[in-house]
């Protein structure tokens, strides 16, 4: 199949049945305990859906950062499958239907290689964290983020992180206050 672009409404009322994770190692990726966060290096992720849909998620920066593409099964391979009922994510939200997903920009900077910036460079925008709102007002939140050298979150264009406290976007710079 395809990537095809999907917008973000047409998940509304959805109900997740399935989630699977992939990182660069074809993993799961990791549990940051101390952070309460899960961490996908060069990541996507995978929805299989109530209605049959599946939606593949990842970090498009050609498209507008975050995007979500209709699927199928045939990506399924490629993904690990995670348990839904013990997952430190995905465990707290009982009832997997989404009520709305809001959207977060960010931007990033179109520079020339060797990071030279200059008056020219171009300052893109793009979706840089989503919330996935669930009914119970439960949220996971998937932001386009990496640990850094000295072990604090900041933004990527790579990599992802999901969490349920939005203390955690914020304290990072993911999300605004």
């Amino acid at each position: 199949m395809r990537n095809l672009a999907m917008e973000w409404i047409d998940l509304e009322r959805q109900c997740i049945k399935s989630v699977y994770y992939t990182d660069e190692k074809a993993q799961f990726g990791n549990y940051m305990e101390a952070y309460d966060v899960h961490h996908l290096l060069y990541g996507a992720i995978l929805f299989e859906l109530e209605s049959d849909l599946w939606v593949r998620i990842e970090n498009d920066i050609e498209r507008n950062g975050i995007t979500a593409y209709r699927s199928d099964a045939s990506f399924v391979q490629q993904f690990k499958k995670i348990n839904l009922k013990t997952d430190k994510i995905w465990s707290r939200v009982s009832d997997k239907t989404l009520k709305s997903i809001k959207l977060y920009p960010g931007h990033y900077i179109i520079g020339k290689p060797g990071g030279k910036t200059s008056r020219k460079d171009l300052k893109k925008e793009i979706i840089s964290s989503i919330e996935l709102v669930f009914q119970h007002e439960v949220s996971v939140f998937i932001s386009a983020a990496e640990f850094s050298t000295e072990n604090t979150i900041e933004p990527s264009l790579f990599d992802f992180m999901l969490y349920n406290k939005r203390e955690i976007g914020i304290i990072h710079g993911l999300l605004p206050k």
